[in-house]
This record gives structure tokens, C-alpha cells and sequence, in this order.
């Protein structure tokens, strides 16, 4: 029991005070010539039922796409995508059973992406990487 009281008195508000006072850290700064562009996508497949799908809303299965280019070099930060940190913090509260405000630093953090911006000109080929984590589904 005591062992109980201890944890209610200083764990909680150790987790609580920290939520709130310390934010999770910045993406680094990009070093090559280029900046970093950003376009994202919400695909649905109208013509395929999400067979896991525990939403009546939305029946048909649903794709978040990013696609992260070069762009011209621009040094202005950003706040993270709001729909990636919002579903990162559900992500987290789900699998480690805390409450989702402890998890609030990660709205606070900083990228250097830039939405919408135009690709790099230039004649040399980039790289096509393509990134499939499969981690995190909820």
C-alpha cells in the first residue's frame, strides 16, 4: 500500500509537470543545398470495403501519404505536421497505457519541411526512396 502512495504522490505530478514544461526535441537542420518540400495525400479506395475498419463513417480504406523532395534551401522552421502528431500521441497513449497528455511535447516540435513548396530546380536526376514503415497502425 505504501508502495501505492508513493507513486500517486510523486510520479503523477513528476509526469503531469514534465508533459507540460518539457517539449520534445526539434528535427535537425537540413545540410545539403536543398531545403525539403512537402506534399501530402488521403487517399480512399472508394471501390474496396476496410475489412478492419471500426468506423461506419468510413467504410473504404483509407491511405496517408507524404512525399518529402528537394526544394530551395529555406531555413524557416515549422511547426510538425498536426495530423501526424496527433495520431503519434494517440499511438503512444494506446500502447503504453498513459494518458495522452503526457505525450502533448510532441505538438511542440519543429521541422524545417516546407509544405506546397516548389521542387528544386536543376538538371541532375534525385533519388526516388520510398518509405513503408508498417509500424504504429492503430
Amino acid at each position: 500500500m505504501n508502495k501505492l502512495i508513493y507513486f500517486l504522490i510523486f510520479f503523477i505530478p513528476t509526469f503531469v509537470i514534465a508533459s507540460i514544461f518539457i517539449s520534445a526535441s526539434n528535427f535537425p537542420q537540413p545540410t545539403g543545398v536543398y531545403g525539403v518540400g512537402q506534399i501530402k495525400y488521403h487517399w480512399i479506395d472508394s471501390s474496396r470495403k476496410d475489412l478492419n475498419s471500426q468506423d461506419p463513417e468510413h467504410p473504404n480504406r483509407e491511405l496517408m501519404v507524404y512525399v518529402y523532395y528537394p526544394a530551395a534551401k529555406n531555413d524557416a522552421k515549422i511547426n510538425y505536421d498536426t495530423d501526424a502528431a496527433e495520431s503519434t500521441i494517440e499511438f503512444l497513449s494506446k500502447t503504453s497505457g498513459w494518458p495522452q497528455f503526457i505525450f502533448n511535447g510532441i505538438k511542440s516540435i519543429q521541422t524545417y519541411n516546407q509544405p506546397g513548396a516548389a521542387i528544386a530546380s536543376g538538371t541532375t536526376p534525385f533519388p526516388v526512396i520510398v518509405f513503408s514503415p508498417g509500424g504504429g497502425v492503430v
